[in-house]
């Protein structure tokens, strides 16, 4: 049974259909035109509570805190790729988004006690900044993303940063971002290793 690849986008803008959100649907319709079923989830819908440091998590294989944030993680592991799109505050992920981050630690614990496998299948990161330089803040943005993604399964296939981008469809007006958004949708469906 040939069954369809299967792209989860993680929309990790507190704002409905900010910038962000807007790149993050241009590279799933374009996913999805390639052949790939998609799906959106939305951390600031998610209601999660932060990670407590308990360490609960190390024996059972599930945290203490009763929310979707297991489920949530359950979800995105069964994923065949990732497309994920935030933006920058204050140099880091929004709230919403680094609770879901920060609530992967049993799955940390999980893939050590699984020898810390390599993560192999595809990750799409599209970051969005209001100044006009977003240097700085992409590497640490990258570098929290890259190991919650390989806790996950997933390596970075592709990073893309976008300045200036403060106001809510500053990204409307910039015709070839939006474009390039398609291109890797697509991008990740056809050469990202998900072959159809």
């Amino acid at each position: 049974m040939n069954t369809l690849p299967t792209v989860v986008g993680i929309a990790g803008s507190a704002r409905r259909w900010g910038n962000s959100d807007r790149l993050l649907g241009e590279a799933l319709q374009a996913a999805s035109q390639e052949g790939a079923e998609t799906t959106r989830i939305l951390p600031r819908d998610l209601s999660l509570d932060p990670c407590q440091a308990c360490d609960a998590c190390r024996g059972p294989g599930r945290c203490a805190i009763d929310d979707r944030a297991d489920s949530t993680h359950t979800r995105l592991k069964a994923a065949s790729a990732l497309i994920v799109a935030t933006p920058i505050y204050f140099g880091g992920l929004p709230a919403h988004f680094k609770a879901l981050v920060d609530r992967a630690q049993v799955q940390h614990w999980l893939w050590e006690h699984s020898g810390s496998p390599s993560p192999q299948r595809p990750a799409l990161l599209l970051v969005v900044g209001g100044r006009p330089r977003i240097h700085n803040a992409l590497a640490g943005i990258r570098t929290t993303v890259a190991g919650w993604l390989a806790v996950l399964g997933f390596r970075l296939w592709e990073v893309r940063g976008y300045a200036g981008m403060d106001e809510p469809n500053t990204v409307g007006s910039h015709p070839q971002i939006l474009e390039e958004a398609r291109e890797l949708g697509r991008c990740l469906v056809k050469t990202g290793g998900l072959g159809r």
